[in-house]
């Protein structure tokens, strides 16, 4: 898929007037040519339509291209929560309805 090679983004809004980029992330070989900040501006301009004054991102902290990236970009790194995942499935949810 055309999309798959050069880049995937996911933006969705959360706590209301909150957006999120997950998953953002450009293929090696079309790297430096400026499509993952006209991805990002293109959410950001879309966000701002929705009132959104916000993003967060998420980002693996082993990523160090990436990490790089959005902090050169001006992005401010929160060392104030965690994020915790948790598997669906029928055995977990039953553990944690007890």
């Amino acid at each position: 898929d055309a999309q798959e090679s050069r880049g995937l983004g996911d933006v969705y809004k959360r706590q209301g007037r909150q957006g999120c980029f997950y998953h953002v992330c450009v293929a090696k070989e079309y790297r430096k040519h400026g499509i993952g900040k006209a991805m990002a501006t293109a959410c950001m301009r879309r966000l701002q339509e929705e009132h959104i004054n916000k993003i967060s991102l998420v980002a693996f902290k082993d990523n160090a291209l990436g990490n790089a990236f959005w902090h050169e970009e001006g992005w401010t790194l929160r060392e104030d929560l965690n994020v915790y995942d948790f598997i669906l499935n029928e055995e977990n949810i039953t553990r944690f309805n007890k």
